[in-house]
């Protein structure tokens, strides 16, 4: 159970600490990425950045344990900022989270594992990277122990907790190269079960055998403080271990194995594998005999596999006949047999070229001399952590692969269906370039105004003292070649993209006069713009006396009021990186204006057959909304007011300019429907920022 007072007591301390600093150094809201499951207590942490009013992207189950797909959603949504178990992070790292020219994260937190030494010298080799361990106790949820150096010790400790390590004899045992059980107390301490009392002696909640008395939780980490005041993780002494990120207790699984039918026993050892663990299991069946039986281990891993989550799973298992135990009589770990991954038996040879690379990367990432193509991935020793190298893998040869069908397909054979190469996965520019097709609401802007004509949107900018001409040049740059429609033209009635361009067109970008008004901005902007030469958008940066200020404007056949809500905050991104010196790039769209519009044509024939429903709504007389006609004067002076009003107070309630809008249309349209639960309906989508 995590008592409120802890939880609150942490909140208090990383908003004042590690977190709080974090946003005042970005100085602005911060975009963070949550990678564990909700059910995991050390997932609640995460959900801080949302108490401290910042921004909070969920993975499903799915997302979560695809490294490339989290890597993509990094970039896509600018994450700054991701808390992943070690063997997560060297997955993340394989796929290129930080390979130059990508968006890249400011701050990486770790837990759940302790730190391998050649990954906290990789990470130390980012400077503009703030990376911290936080390996901790996840049921003390108090993220104790954070640092941030070239060792994989366990850090050191936060507000409002002591830590005191207990040696052998229970007493607290001094620094230097004695090691100890490290132990909680303080407002860090866990709390116990609702009916749980402190347990006085073979248990992890105590009194304290030293200072007032009061209740300490003994962990299962084994520690030594170093002399910087900070503790260096050794081991455990427990049978808890950690796999991605998830703390298990083998008994449980031995519990499970035990449990199916004609089991006798079961065992289970963890094998390191990186930074993490996998499980290998041992049992003895009730029926003598069995254990020759051909395909009895895959079945029963099968079986367990029904009653516990994929993490938990073994990914090898050996029946044997019998225990071979110590001088005690007592089952002798150490004596257990290797379990050596097996190819299948009488394997063919791979029938195609796809066939033949998935075996020989399943090969060389399980570590065997050869698989086949019939050869199931996880009975020769893989797991989730392996099927995620087994991805990053194929996509060095240029090949994608989900970490997802490997769980589906489990063979190289079944894998080989779900494989393609990289270039479909990801198209290229041009694929993107040609006719968009007559979209209906292009179609009727040209039958009502012509194509030639300027209907654009507008938004005025504060921009950072450092950002140039040169840098906002790269930001403009990189939101066309990441968004088609912002290099369209107009031409026989409807919209044609244009290829990617090398550089950014001149006439789009012009450095104004320090006394220039935005209005004045905004009128020449609108007049530059050529939609039939594919200038869709219209730049002006200008130095005055109240700082710098960008306008942009784009012809409205180009973009939308809801357009701006990703265009804005990737223009922001690219032009970071400009003025970083990093290449400011964005990921392309996956469904652009083309691809939109051949799904909205396909969508025609069916629609066809609502044309009398809309023709009959449409001959119907509409009463009015309101008895008085609009007043030029009087309707002018009530929507001043309420700008002035409203602008006032929008901040402090948080919602969007369109909030107020439609509360007022649905609160008219009850009154004239004389019934309050009539719902308006919203064209724009997503939550108020």
């Amino acid at each position: 159970m995590i008592a409120h007072a802890s939880f609150l007591n942490l909140l208090l301390s990383q908003q004042s600490g590690l977190f709080g600093d974090f946003v005042r150094s970005r100085g602005r809201r911060v975009r963070t990425m949550q990678t564990a499951s909700l059910s995991f207590d050390g997932a609640l942490e995460q959900l801080f950045w949302l108490f401290m009013g910042q921004e909070v992207h969920l993975c499903d189950e799915e997302l979560r344990r695809d490294a490339q797909q989290l890597v993509e959603l990094v970039r896509r949504e600018r994450i700054d900022e991701m808390d992943v178990p070690p063997s997560l992070l060297r997955q993340m790292l394989d796929c290129g989270l930080m390979d130059d020219g990508h968006w890249q994260p400011g701050m990486v937190m770790v837990g759940g594992e302790a730190v391998p030494p050649a990954l906290w010298k990789e990470m130390r080799g980012y400077k503009q990277l703030h990376f911290h361990n936080f390996y901790g106790r996840p049921n003390t949820r108090s993220r104790r122990w954070a640092r941030r150096d070239d060792s994989r010790g366990a850090g050191g400790g936060a507000a409002g907790g002591q830590y005191p390590r207990a040696g052998a004899g229970r007493r607290a045992a001094p620094g230097g190269h004695r090691r100890g059980r490290r132990a909680v107390s303080g407002r860090r301490r866990p709390g116990p079960g609702l009916s749980e009392p402190p347990v006085a002696d073979g248990g992890p909640l105590r009194r304290q055998p030293f200072g007032d008395g009061e209740l300490m939780y003994r962990t299962g980490d084994l520690v030594r403080w170093n002399a910087r005041g900070q503790m260096d993780f050794i081991g455990r002494v427990d049978h808890q271990i950690k796999v991605r990120g998830f703390r298990i207790e083998m008994g449980e699984v031995e519990h499970a194995l035990a449990s199916l039918p004609g089991v006798n026993a079961a065992v289970v050892l963890a094998e390191a594998v990186g930074g993490s663990h996998r499980l290998i299991a041992y049992c003895t069946m009730a029926e003598a005999g069995r254990h020759e039986e051909a395909g009895l281990s895959a079945a029963l891993l099968a079986q367990v596999a029904e009653t516990l989550p994929d993490y938990m799973v073994p990914s090898a298992l050996a029946v044997l006949p019998e225990w071979p135990v110590n001088i005690n009589g007592k089952i002798d770990r150490k004596a257990l047999p290797a379990i050596r991954p097996q190819n299948a038996v009488a394997g063919r040879e791979p029938a195609n070229e796809a066939e033949r690379l998935l075996c020989a990367a399943v090969a060389k990432v399980l570590n065997l001399e050869q698989a086949g193509p019939d050869d199931d991935f996880f009975q020769l020793g893989g797991d989730s952590i392996s099927a995620m190298s087994l991805g990053t893998e194929l996509r060095r040869a240029g090949f994608l692969l989900r970490p997802r069908d490997v769980f589906a397909k489990r063979t190289p054979a079944g894998m080989a269906a779900a494989l393609q190469p990289l270039s479909a996965a990801n198209p290229a520019d041009d694929d993107k370039a040609g006719p968009v097709g007559r979209l209906p609401i292009v179609a009727w802007f040209a039958e009502q105004y012509g194509m030639a004509s300027r209907f654009v949107q507008g938004v005025w900018l504060k921009a950072p003292a450092a950002l140039s001409a040169e840098h906002l040049a790269a930001g403009l740059l990189a939101l066309q070649r990441a968004h088609p429609a912002l290099r369209s033209r107009a031409a026989d009635g409807q919209l044609h993209i244009d290829a990617a361009p090398a550089a950014l067109d001149a006439r789009m970008l012009i450095e104004a006069a320090a006394d220039a008004t935005p209005d004045s901005l905004f009128e020449t902007a609108c007049a530059r713009l050529d939609p039939a030469d594919g200038v869709m958008l219209q730049a002006a940066l200008r130095d005055g006396a109240d700082g710098k200020r960008v306008l942009l404007a784009i012809h409205h056949l180009a973009v939308d009021g809801v357009s701006w809500r990703a265009l804005l905050p990737e223009l922001q991104a690219a032009c970071e990186a400009a003025m970083a010196g990093q290449s400011a790039q964005l990921p392309r769209e996956e469904f652009g204006l083309r691809e939109w519009a051949k799904t909205l044509a396909a969508q025609a024939p069916a629609r066809r057959g609502e044309l009398a429903m809309w023709r009959g709504m449409l001959a119907e007389p509409a009463d009015a909304l309101s008895a008085n006609a609009l007043d030029a004067v009087r309707d002018r002076h009530e929507t001043a007011a309420t700008s002035a009003r409203y602008s006032a107070k929008r901040p402090a309630r948080r919602c969007c300019n369109g909030c107020p809008m439609l509360a007022a249309r649905r609160w008219r349209k009850s009154c004239w429907r004389r019934c309050c639960w009539l719902a308006a309906a919203n064209s724009t989508r997503g939550a108020c920022a």
